[in-house]
């Protein structure tokens, strides 16, 4: 039964980085289609990523939600495996 928890933590925990590594890909895609200062801004300067998420919600807001749900993902599956 141990067997089977740590299988499912460590399940969600890679799905949860897959979906944080998406978020995070999708996110920068749209930097840079608004424009070539925000996307290479956003790739440089971190807190450029919180500018455009407040400037730019439209864009940056579902991408945003799927980094926070795959950081979610990852803190739920350190309960499941322990």
């Amino acid at each position: 039964m141990d067997d089977l928890f740590a299988l499912a933590g460590m399940a969600f925990f890679a799905i949860g980085a897959l979906v944080m590594l998406v978020g995070s890909i999708w996110f920068y895609v749209e930097a840079f289609r608004e424009s070539l200062g925000w996307g290479i801004a956003c790739l440089f300067f971190p807190l450029a990523t919180i500018a455009f998420l407040f400037f730019k919600p439209e864009r940056a807001l579902w991408p945003t939600g799927m980094i926070f749900l795959g950081g979610f993902l990852t803190f739920l599956s350190q309960f499941i495996y322990a």
